[in-house]
């Protein structure tokens, strides 16, 4: 109990510094191994989409899930997508930065065939809602929404011959009923997670 209490204060100090990031990757990668007998899955949806949901449900059906991290999506944007496939491998699945960009998204189509895509979407003015919450006006309606249709049409174009392809909406309310029959997993009692509930429909925030 005192661990689960602790481990966030833990995370958020390691954070703080990238030797501190590092450290929590090898972390990370010893605490949660891959299971050979479960499917890889990508998350290419959006962020403020319901990725930090789907993480949560992925963990909560057992997968080794990593998310968003700050470093590797700097050397992916510098075009070191061999580092990120590396680490990668060591996880069962993904979501968030760096791993939802068509670049990642194209390249880990070849590193890892017969893998899972989730294309998280979302109805386009909470989204909007939800994004600006969490980011701030750092462009204008138009912009963000250009920059969500043209990643959601990049990704689909790159995946247009994928026979493991699921679209769903966690905010609009599709969950484990939608999900499991897809990764090939009984659905679980447990209500799917949302996370982030700062908004939702009719509530501003921060998003999922």
């Amino acid at each position: 109990m005192v661990t689960e209490v602790l481990l966030p204060t833990v995370v958020r100090t390691l954070e703080r510094s990238r030797v501190g990031r590092a450290s929590h990757r090898r972390y990370r990668r010893w605490a949660n191994p891959r299971h050979p007998d479960l499917p890889r899955v990508l998350c290419v949806g959006f962020q403020k989409t319901g990725t930090s949901s789907f993480g949560r449900a992925m963990r909560q059906l057992g997968f080794s899930h990593f998310g968003y991290d700050r470093d590797l999506a700097n050397r992916a944007a510098r075009g070191d997508l061999e580092c990120c496939l590396d680490f990668a491998a060591n996880f069962d699945s993904l979501d968030d930065l760096p791993w939802f960009t068509p670049e990642f998204v194209a390249a880990y189509r070849i590193r890892f065939p017969g893998s899972r895509y989730v294309l998280l979407e979302r109805d386009e003015p909470q989204w909007l809602c939800s994004y600006f919450g969490f980011y701030g006006h750092i462009c204008s309606p138009d912009e963000a929404l250009r920059r969500y249709r043209e990643h959601r049409d990049q990704v689909l174009e790159i995946l247009a011959d994928e026979t493991h392809l699921l679209r769903m909406s966690i905010c609009a309310g599709e969950g484990f009923e939608k999900l499991c029959p897809f990764l090939g997993l009984p659905i679980p009692d447990e209500p799917f997670p949302w996370e982030n509930r700062g908004s939702g429909p009719g509530r501003p925030g921060r998003g999922l």
